[in-house]
């Protein structure tokens, strides 16, 4: 248990770091620019792939970072499709800092080498996003808030609709799902080699500079 807590407190020491924070910002600007292509299917079905960079940012910084970058970023590429402020959802808002800091719960560590293992976990981790944000937690939100205001899990004779409902969200997340995780196969480890060149590279101009 205190391995676990210690997570949360090794990554909210690393916002004190200004490679931390430039290094997020940059992510998060990548993050909020594939959001703007995210392809619409329906009104409540959303394919996207910003979900990348954030994974990259819980590989490096932990779940406390991920979690403020990916809620931050929901936040933006919100206000830059020209929605108002006041229609953002805040239930859905905590399930996107949910979901950031699941990825860096189950992707941080101290080595940040890619192995088949590692990428692994990491791909465990997005399916597990998948389940529990996306299908179990942004289902019911969305369908309780916007399509059924009158559901209840405690009565039977509703479960057919919301059944009907679900099942394009749970084709699409699941074929969704293969993609991802061979984009996450591909391109996370990318990412995190090139984090790790510029950051042995900055290490050493530093150790070589004369002192003044």
């Amino acid at each position: 248990m205190k391995g676990f807590f210690s997570l949360f407190t090794r990554s909210a020491a690393e916002l004190k770091q200004v490679r931390t924070l430039t290094t997020a910002g940059m992510l998060m600007a990548v993050a909020i620019a594939l959001r703007s292509f995210s392809i619409d299917i329906t009104q409540d079905i959303r394919i996207s792939f910003s979900f990348i960079p954030i994974i990259a940012i819980a590989v490096l910084f932990g779940p406390v970072v991920s979690g403020l970058a990916n809620i931050s970023t929901d936040f933006l590429g919100y206000i830059i499709a020209n929605h108002s402020a006041r229609e953002y959802s805040v239930p859905l808002a905590l399930v996107t800092l949910l979901a950031g800091t699941i990825y860096g719960i189950i992707c941080y560590r101290d080595d940040i080498k890619m192995t088949p293992k590692r990428i692994t976990s990491i791909c465990l981790a997005r399916a597990a996003v998948v389940l529990i944000c996306n299908l179990c937690l942004n289902s019911l939100i969305i369908y309780t808030s916007y399509v059924n205001r009158d559901f209840s899990i405690f009565n039977p004779e509703m479960y057919n609709a919301f059944g009907m409902w679900m099942l394009p969200r749970i084709t699409k997340n699941g074929g969704q799902l293969i993609v991802d995780v061979m984009l996450i196969s591909t391109l996370v480890p990318l990412i995190i080699n090139a984090y790790s060149q510029v950051k042995t590279m900055y290490a050493g101009k530093k150790k070589n500079s004369p002192a003044k």
